[in-house]
C-alpha cells in the first residue's frame, strides 16, 4: 500500500516549527498522509501531529536527527515499514548558527553542513526508493543565501551548505530525470522563530532592507513550496522566494 488510505504520501524533515511546520500542515490540508519530523518527540512533536489529524487521519510522526547519519538511517527505515512509497519528499531540516573564517570552529562548521546540506543527502538516498516507486518528488528548503552573490559573513558556514544544497538539487535533477523532480525553494527573511534571538534593531534593519518592507509568512513559503512539488513540468530549478531582496545586490 501507498498509505493506509490510498492517498498520496509525503515526508517534511524539521516540521515541528516554522517553514516546515507551515508545510506539513499544508500537505495535509491537501489530504497528503504526512509524515512528519524532528529531532525529539516533544511537546512540539505532538501538538504537530493533532494538528495533522484535523486534517489528516493517518498522519504519522517519527522523531530522528537526520543530520546524523546513522539516526537518518533508522528514520528511513520505520519510514520505509510505515509506508511503500513517498509520493512527495521535502528536505527541510537544518539549522542556522553563527560561523566565520576568522574565528574559526571546525566543528561548528562540520555541524552546519550536517545540519543544512548532509541531512537532505542521507534522507534523500534512504527514501530514494520509495520516491521514484511513485514517480515522485523532491524539494529542497534551501536559502537565497546559497546563492553565489547573496552569503552572509555572520553564517558563513550556513550559506556555503545551502550553495551545496543548491548544487546538488541540481545534479539530483539531472540523475533521477525523468522519472523523478527534484527542486528546490529559496527563502529570503521569513517570520520564524530565527527572529526571536535577533535584537529588535537587527529584525528592523532586516524589514528595512526587504523591498516588500516585511518578513514572509512561512504560509506563503508553503504555498510555493507545494505547487512546484506538484508540478512535473519542473525539474532543477531554484525559486528564489525572497521578498525582492536579492534585487539590492545587482
Amino acid at each position: 500500500m501507498s498509505s493506509p488510505s490510498g492517498g498520496k504520501v509525503a515526508v517534511v524533515t524539521g516540521s515541528t516549527a516554522g517553514i516546515g511546520h507551515a508545510i506539513a500542515i499544508a500537505l495535509a490540508k491537501k489530504n497528503y498522509i504526512v509524515i512528519g519530523n524532528a529531532r525529539r518527540e516533544d511537546d512540539r512533536a505532538y501538538s504537530l501531529l493533532a494538528e495533522l489529524h484535523q486534517h489528516s487521519q493517518h498522519s504519522r510522526f517519527v522523531p530522528g536527527d537526520v543530520s546524523s547519519e546513522s539516526s537518518a538511517s533508522e528514520f528511513c527505515r520505520v519510514v520505509g515499514n510505515l509506508v511503500s512509497g513517498v509520493d512527495v519528499l521535502i528536505n527541510n531540516a537544518g539549522r542556522t548558527e553563527p560561523t566565520s573564517i576568522t574565528s574559526f570552529d571546525a566543528g561548528e562548521w562540520r555541524k552546519q553542513f550536517d545540519a543544512n546540506f548532509f541531512s537532505a543527502v542521507l534522507v534523500t538516498n534512504g527514501l530514494l526508493s520509495l520516491v521514484q516507486k511513485c514517480h515522485g518528488s523532491i524539494v529542497n528548503v534551501s536559502s537565497v543565501r546559497g546563492l553565489f552573490d547573496s552569503g552572509r559573513e555572520g553564517v558563513m558556514a550556513y550559506s556555503a551548505a545551502k550553495a551545496a544544497l543548491n548544487s546538488f538539487t541540481k545534479t539530483l535533477a539531472k540523475a533521477l530525470a525523468p522519472n523523478v523532480t527534484v527542486n528546490a525553494v529559496l527563502p529570503g527573511f521569513t517570520a520564524t522563530t530565527y527572529l526571536e534571538r535577533a535584537s529588535a534593531e537587527q529584525v528592523d534593519a532586516w524589514r528595512e532592507i526587504s523591498p516588500i518592507k516585511r518578513f514572509i509568512d512561512p504560509s506563503e513559503i508553503a504555498d510555493v513550496t507545494i505547487s512546484v512539488a506538484e508540478n512535473k513540468a519542473m525539474t532543477g530549478s531554484l525559486i528564489v522566494i525572497d521578498g525582492g531582496f536579492s534585487l539590492r545586490l545587482g
